[in-house]
């Protein structure tokens, strides 16, 4: 492992908050909704039929990634699909055409090409989760509601700069 990876992550974490922190993107809020964090759970409580993707690498959501800054756990009950494969797997999310998908990945830029694809494709209920897994660690102290949301399979945690 390259020994200025883990800094280089923190810098580039320490980041996704102001850069991310509200919906700025073309799609936002026009041909996906855009949510954040802290809303995260609320919104999962009303829509017991939502169906959760996390469009990472299966490395990056089991958690075995050869980077290390990327193994930063998943969503519990997320299904995983790479956004690369999202376009040949249609099919598997059919019955969800017009019932909730969120969407997130470690930055919210695949997950956000997703909702796009997933528009594109007559999809009527697309959210994406902004900032992604990245601004949930760097700001998993302000985020106490998601605590029971998260999870992760290594023996360690990820610790963001303020902790």
């Amino acid at each position: 492992m390259n020994l200025r990876t883990p800094a280089l992550f923190l810098i580039t974490v320490g980041l996704v908050p102001r850069l991310c922190g509200q919906a700025q993107y073309d799609g936002d809020n026009k041909r996906y909704r855009t949510i954040s964090w802290e809303e995260l759970p609320a919104a999962l409580a009303k829509s017991p039929d939502a169906l959760l993707i996390d469009v990472r690498s299966p490395g990056e959501y089991s958690d075995t990634s050869h980077w290390a800054s990327l193994n930063i756990g998943r969503l519990k009950g997320a299904k995983n699909i790479d956004h690369k494969e999202v376009g040949k797997r249609l099919s598997e999310l059919s019955d969800h055409r017009d019932k909730p998908i969120y969407l997130y990945c470690s930055h919210s830029q695949r997950s956000r090409r997703v909702g796009n694809m997933l528009a594109d494709s007559g999809y009527t209920k697309v959210i994406n989760v902004n900032g992604g897994m990245s601004r949930y660690w760097n700001e998993v102290d302000r985020l106490p509601m998601m605590k029971d949301l998260v999870e992760h399979s290594t023996g360690y945690g990820v610790i963001n700069a303020h902790q």
